[in-house]
């Protein structure tokens, strides 16, 4: 006796939106351990190679002029 309700192609979309939620769910699980940590971001910055340049003279060591510090997110003020 065939179900009236899930058919075939049911079961084969299920199966992909379950398959979707788990791979999702272990990119999240995997990204959001490295979010809290300072500088966990896919860019990464040469420290020796900007210290360089600063000493060639390519670079400045002070701030921008139209740089202003924001306060932290917990704080809630902002820009």
């Amino acid at each position: 006796m065939k179900s009236k309700f899930l058919h075939r192609h049911d079961w084969e979309l299920l199966l992909l939106v379950i398959a979707m939620l788990v791979n999702l769910g272990g990119f999240l699980t995997q990204e959001l351990g490295t979010a809290p940590r300072e500088g966990a971001g896919w860019r990464r910055v040469d420290t020796e190679a900007v210290q360089r340049l600063i000493e060639a003279g390519d670079l400045s060591d002070h701030e921008a002029l139209w740089y202003q510090p924001v306060a932290p997110s917990g704080t809630g003020k902002g820009r």
